[in-house]
């Protein structure tokens, strides 16, 4: 195979890969029978992973792959149905390294592989348009684990797989879900929906904790310019962001989830 021969230490041993470009991306291919993709061309729009290059299988991708792709509309992750999964087993996609997809600002949904186990550090930090992460349907699907600073900055993520193990520290600013209450959780405590309004000349939301002790469904902002969170510094490690509230039934998603981080989020305007 044709490319640039890499050869790194790993535990005191030698592994040696070949590297070489496939369109918009660069590949590394191991001993082993398999590649991950390590970068990409930052002005791409629309990227799809192949599953098989030259009989080896696409197992992953690598940390900070797609950083700063900033142009990085969509992107189709390799999917493997039952039988392709019994062929490979040990080859399949699992691999979404430390921020594989940091700051690509226009990815709005992605669908990863059944077998993507974890989010590690800065996945998808930055995202901030991002809407959607999805799973696909494969053999012995594993929960997603969420870890720490995974999603940091995804404020209008509004949809994560059902099956996820994670702590309110890890969706700190993912104010947008539909899913960071349950049935059983307090706002669901009062059987008529509320409508509220934020007047023009309010400079800040003083208590979003009201949001999650009624059933609030849409908050109308008669001025929607100028509105930013904050979060502290030490718990995220972004400290400010514009705030879209054109979005009715959004901004009572955003007041409502807000509570979670209730010492630590400040919701006001400029």
């Amino acid at each position: 195979m044709e490319g640039k021969v890499v050869i790194k230490k790993v535990g005191g041993t030698q592994v040696k890969s070949i590297e070489r470009k496939l369109g918009p991306l660069t590949l590394s291919f191991s001993e082993f029978g398999t590649f991950t993709v390590i970068g990409c061309d930052k002005d791409v729009t629309h990227v799809e992973v192949p599953s098989l290059v030259d009989d080896k299988y696409c197992v992953g991708i690598q940390d900070y792959a797609f950083e700063n792709c900033t142009a990085l509309k969509s992107i189709e992750l390799p999917q493997f149905d039952f039988n392709e999964w019994l062929k490979c087993a040990n080859r399949k996609f699992g691999i979404l390294g430390n921020g594989a997809f940091k700051n690509c600002i226009s990815l709005e949904e992605i669908t990863l592989p059944s077998g993507v186990q974890y989010l590690d550090p800065e996945s998808f930090a930055g995202c901030i348009s991002l809407k959607k992460i999805l799973r696909g349907k494969g053999a012995f699907s594993l929960p997603l684990t969420i870890k720490k600073g995974a999603l940091d900055g995804c404020l209008y993520l509004e949809e994560l797989p059902e099956d996820i193990d994670y702590t309110d520290d890890s969706l700190r600013t993912c104010l947008s879900l539909k899913r960071r209450c349950t049935e059983e959780d307090s706002f669901y405590i009062f059987p008529e929906p509320i409508t509220d309004t934020i007047p023009a000349d309010a400079t800040e939301i003083a208590s979003p904790g009201f949001y999650a002790t009624h059933r609030v469904t849409e908050v109308i902002f008669e001025d929607t310019e100028g509105w930013y969170v904050k979060f502290n510094p030490e718990l995220a490690p972004y400290d400010e962001f514009a705030l879209d509230v054109s979005c009715p039934e959004r901004n009572a998603r955003v007041l409502r989830n807000a509570i979670f981080g209730r010492d630590f989020v400040k919701i006001y305007k400029k």
